[in-house]
């Protein structure tokens, strides 16, 4: 039987970021959950980092939040543009 592993620190700056830069953008829970095609709950756990975010959703994400798909794995003391 295969185990759920846990996140690793990069699970966790990626939600982190991408709370962050929702926030920053004024952009709520259900309004990114639509635009990525998502439940408002799936969004609260991708924050949490109790479900990983896919390339795919990450990609439809910084799109929707304007930034570059690398800002989502840059330490808040690191530039990302």
């Amino acid at each position: 039987m295969k185990t759920k592993s846990s996140p690793d620190e990069i699970d966790k700056v990626i939600a982190r970021n991408l709370k962050y830069y929702r926030k920053q953008r004024s952009i709520s829970q259900s309004e990114l959950a639509n635009a990525l095609g998502v439940s408002c709950q799936q969004i609260q756990k991708y924050e949490a980092v109790k479900n990983r975010v896919s390339a795919s959703r990450l990609h439809i994400a910084a799109r929707v939040l304007g930034v570059p798909v690398c800002c989502f794995f840059m330490s808040f003391n690191s530039k990302c543009f």
